[in-house]
């Protein structure tokens, strides 16, 4: 790969953080288009030949990254844990910050993210870091929501190989819907609810936009996100890993409270060739908690899964 520029914004000694464990950490500023992303780059300090990276594109909603939520008390620091334990098996990684979220906020209060923005970012940092020479090639690695970006992003870029982690199998109205009739089941005018939403999403599909939202459902459907959700609407991840012609691991806990086990199933499914696992004891921030452990969300203690390190790195060094 070729040399590339990079601006550097934060230096630790002389450019390079060493850590304790062997780690060097580089933050990188990066400008795309409209803005400026920043990330952390992990590389094994002791690798002499080029080493696999592994890109790692963030999950739903306000997630920063290092896996952790403005919508959650606490940290979990589930991906800056999955990075320091990459690089001990001798694999480098990148995770940033994404649009909108943590230091790649915006000074525009009023701007209006649409899903097409995250994607062409990550096609855009994808091409600089692929001219870096000190990677042997790149694998695109998304998780939760980040799982359908990296589908569509795969074949806009160098990539070897995609990793999807907690990834939906089925287009979001879907996923969505059945999350909210597992928690309105159990509310009066839950049913109503129900087809309000049905409404709402029908609307969206056909690109209709609507200034009043049930206060129970501003979470999904204020006006702000209605532009992100139909670019969002428009692609179904079963018909997108489909189209990749290349390695494919699909991880998926059985802990996870939030994408069941089912969804890794259709996208295996749509993809034959792909491999799928399931790391038993998982839930979705990647840590071995009890299904219904919800303080596991905001626990820095507690490591994320060992088994899932051991997927990944087997995967990347069969490649």
């Amino acid at each position: 790969m070729k040399k590339i520029k990079i601006v550097w914004v934060f230096v630790f000694a002389i450019n390079l953080a060493y850590s304790a464990n062997n780690t060097i950490e580089e933050e990188l500023s990066i400008s795309v288009r409209d803005c400026t992303l920043y990330g952390t780059l992990v590389i094994p300090e002791d690798s002499e030949h080029p080493v696999p990276l592994f890109f790692l594109i963030a999950g739903s909603g306000p997630t920063d990254r290092d896996g952790n939520s403005t919508l959650l008390p606490g940290k979990n620091n589930s991906y800056k844990m999955l990075a320091e334990e990459l690089q001990k098996k001798g694999i480098a990684s990148f995770r940033y910050d994404k649009r909108g979220v943590g230091k790649s906020k915006f000074e525009i209060s009023d701007y209006k993210i649409v899903f097409r923005d995250y994607l062409q970012d990550i096609i855009d940092l994808i091409n600089m870091l692929s001219e870096d020479d000190r990677f042997s090639e790149i694998i695109l690695a998304g998780h939760s929501k980040g799982s359908l970006l990296g589908m569509l992003a795969f074949g806009e870029v160098e990539a070897e190989a995609f990793i999807s982690i907690a990834g939906s199998g089925r287009r979001i109205d879907e996923v969505i819907f059945d999350q909210s009739k597992e928690q309105l089941s159990v509310l009066p005018g839950g049913e109503a609810l129900l087809d309000t939403i049905k409404t709402y999403f029908n609307l969206l599909k056909n690109e209709q936009t609507f200034n009043y939202v049930h206060p129970y459902l501003l979470s999904i459907f204020h006006p702000v996100n209605q532009g992100f959700m139909i670019d969002w609407l428009r692609y179904d991840p079963s018909e997108e890993i489909a189209k990749i012609e290349a390695p494919i691991l699909i991880i998926q806990g059985t802990n996870d409270i939030q994408i069941k086990e089912e969804e890794a199933r259709i996208l295996s499914k749509a993809n034959p060739s792909a491999n799928l696992v399931f790391i038993e004891g998982m839930n979705h921030i990647l840590k071995m908690a009890d299904i219904d452990d919800i303080g596991a969300y905001s626990n820095p203690d507690l490591e994320i899964s060992d088994n899932l390190i051991k997927e990944i790195r087997n995967f990347i060094i069969s490649l």
